[in-house]
């Protein structure tokens, strides 16, 4: 037999650990090398001991070198690729690395069957090469999934609340930035929008959004639909505020700006960073923020009746036991702050991190409506699972439902193995993300803009935990800030105690005032709690930050008073029915304090919250009186 290139790698056939890992070696090296028991040499190289076969592996190069163990592993996977070429270099050159992985490796060799056990708990059995095709073709799935949502949700909402006749009219805002800036004011407001801000553009802005986040689900041309989804939802952010600067919208728009970049190799690695910045940054804001009610573990008392817009299922999460509820805020500090790290683990511990941050995701969104937020971060944390997560699991799921079965030998000439896909094959083609790499140049910029943004957000956690900012990262976040290619992030820094409600009333003689109706956020008492995410009613947010200060931290309540007494329809779209048929002569809002019901006051009368009267939000004023 014709030794290969790099020539014939000798191990201990009778080692489990070196079997094991044999196997991986052969799906990353492929035919570079010939893999051959020491049981089964012969007499092909008399002068290797028999006896020193069995305490290391041996590399016979095809020159007839002879390499030992550390030395013998560098120069196997120095034919691979420059990174593993760097640690061959080390080795030769640098005699403390050398003198160190020398002694690692006598320390395993002495010690197999620990190690070989170590290695199954770590990294499961088999072992292959790390590869990202299922996770890039889920996410980008999931992706345009949630920019279906994002733009479906927002397009019947925009023009109420951002067009000509809307709560926060957005072509007098362009104008005046536009007058004051110059230029820069189209860095500023990175939007589509300076070419049009009419109201029928909005929609079209929104409704080009839902096509191409459509083609983006269908994986037809996946690169060019995800950039102009990005495009499209920029646009509309930058010129909905302040209903477009919820946390899940910078979210949406920096994971979709990593989705440009699909098909490299370290872009798993961008997006398991990026879950880590949300869920720690999230946690450590919390614990930071120094409010007692996180501190003392009793936040989860208050959340589920006072968090923006409650499921049905949160009133009996609500009514839990308090131990429960303080248990159950203990383990949020330890899901944000502690399991994100399991992201940068070996694949079993990545995998157990990942599915537990994945199950907080789900009962999040059973308890409240976070429009797409739970969606997209799920989907970012399908990067934790590499390609032989979904192939072992893939299999599973034919044996159940019939799909076709998935066995294939092994890439690069290795042997065959039950459940690894062959992702040379016209099905993992189909399934593979697109690639950057046959665009000449592309790739090393892409890696230089990952690179920079890797180093902004690893900086922006590290300043958290240094309890102070570092002159560099704030000079580069206001830079880009108006891009939100990097955020931050940290939901509930402070919980709320205490849930105020604005009730806008309205009357046509000043002695019969009726209420407004809106679709989601509490008001009638007679109404259930709604189930709307992954859409967003993006009002009903904005009015829950409102009851929270006075109407001069809000202004655009004020011009909702307004658009009532006016009978302006594209606002009136955003609520329920009117309850009159014409603009009414008269409008004020009150403020009121809601709580959720007992189990006894419930059952008597069937409403999940109850009210008391709390102050007054808009005195009563009508349009004549603006006049005046």
């Amino acid at each position: 037999m014709p030794t290969p290139p790099a020539g014939t790698l000798v191990y201990d056939g009778h080692c489990g650990f070196c079997r094991i890992w044999l196997e991986y070696w052969q799906a990353l090296l492929g035919d570079r090398l010939e893999y051959l028991p020491s049981q089964e040499i012969g007499g092909r190289f008399p002068t290797l001991d028999r006896n020193a076969l069995k305490s290391a592996v041996y590399l016979v190069a095809s020159d007839g070198s002879v390499y030992r163990g550390a030395h013998a592993v560098f120069k196997s996977l120095s034919t691979v690729s420059a990174r593993y070429r760097s640690l061959l270099w080390l080795y030769t050159h640098i005699a403390l690395f050398r003198v160190i992985t020398d002694a690692v490796y006598d320390w395993i060799a002495s010690h197999r069957d620990f190690a070989y056990r170590a290695t199954v708990i770590v990294f499961g059995k088999p072992i292959r090469p790390k590869t990202w095709h299922t996770a890039g073709f889920l996410f980008l799935r999931l992706l345009g999934l949630t920019y279906f949502f994002a733009f479906a949700s927002l397009r019947p909402q925009i023009v109420g609340l951002v067009g000509a006749h809307g709560l926060a009219p957005v072509a007098p805002v362009l104008a005046a930035v536009h007058a004051n800036y110059g230029l820069r004011a189209y860095f500023l407001v990175p939007s589509i929008a300076w070419l049009n801000a009419s109201d029928e553009a909005l929609v079209l802005y929104a409704t080009l959004g839902m096509f191409f986040a459509v083609l983006l689900f269908l994986n037809f041309v996946p690169r060019l639909a995800a950039l102009a989804c990005l495009t499209l939802y920029l646009s509309l952010c930058a010129v909905g505020q302040p209903f477009t600067l919820f946390q899940w919208d910078a979210l949406l728009i920096e994971a979709g700006f990593l989705a440009l970049f699909c098909g490299l190799p370290w872009l798993g690695w961008m997006y398991r960073l990026l879950a880590f910045r949300l869920l720690f940054e999230s946690g450590l804001v919390k614990w930071l923020s120094g409010d007692p009610n996180w501190r003392n573990l009793h936040a989860l008392r208050f959340h589920f009746w006072t968090q923006p817009l409650p499921t049905p299922a949160a009133w009996y999460v609500a009514h839990a036991p308090a131990w429960l509820l303080d248990s159950f805020t203990a383990l949020v500090f330890c899901v944000e702050l502690a399991v994100p790290f399991s992201l940068f683990l070996p694949r079993r511990f990545r995998h157990w991190g990942a599915g537990l941050l994945i199950g907080f995701q789900l009962f999040i969104a059973i308890t409240g409506n976070y429009a797409f937020f739970n969606l997209l971060t799920i989907a970012i944390l399908i990067w934790a699972f590499e390609d032989q997560f979904f192939s072992e699991h893939v299999r599973f799921l034919g044996r159940l439902g019939g799909l076709p079965g998935v066995d294939a030998p092994a890439p690069s000439g290795g042997r065959a193995h039950r459940g690894h896909f062959d992702w040379n094959s016209r099905f993992a083609r189909w399934f593979a993300a697109p690639s950057l790499s046959g665009i000449p140049g592309l790739s090393g910029v892409a890696a230089i803009i990952c690179v920079f943004v890797a180093i902004t957000g690893i900086g922006q956690v590290a300043s958290m935990l240094a309890l102070q900012r570092f002159g560099w990262l704030d000079a580069v976040e206001r830079e880009i800030s108006s891009l939100e290619l990097v955020n931050s992030y940290g939901l509930f820094a402070v919980m709320t105690t205490e849930r105020p409600e604005i009730v806008f009333e309205s009357s046509d003689d000043g002695v019969e005032w009726r209420e407004y109706s809106f679709p989601d956020k509490p008001g009638d008492l007679r109404r259930p709690l709604p189930l709307v995410a992954p859409f967003q009613p993006r009002l009903d947010w904005q009015l829950w930050f409102a009851a929270m200060g006075p109407l001069s931290q809000s202004p655009w309540a004020g011009n909702l008073a307004i658009r009532l007494l006016e009978g302006e329809p594209s606002v009136l779209r955003l609520l329920n029915p009117p309850p009159f048929s014409h603009p009414p002569r008269y409008l004020r809002a009150f403020l009121y304090q809601y709580e959720f019901t007992s189990a006894e006051e419930r059952a008597a009368t069937g409403h999940v919250w109850k009210r008391m009267p709390s102050g007054v939000f808009i005195p009563q004023f009508s349009l004549a009186d603006l006049r005046n």
